[in-house]
């Protein structure tokens, strides 16, 4: 049950990581972030 939780945890702060990145205009890196999150959950 902790892998469940590990991977809950990242994909929300991936998907955090690319929010914070759209609203800087840094869009490779949201794009990147958001793959990343997507992956994780």
């Amino acid at each position: 049950m902790r892998h469940f939780y590990f991977r809950l945890i990242l994909g929300i702060v991936w998907l955090a990581a690319a929010l914070f990145c759209i609203t800087g205009a840094d869009l490779p890196f949201a794009a990147l972030y958001a793959a990343l999150g997507i992956l994780f959950l």
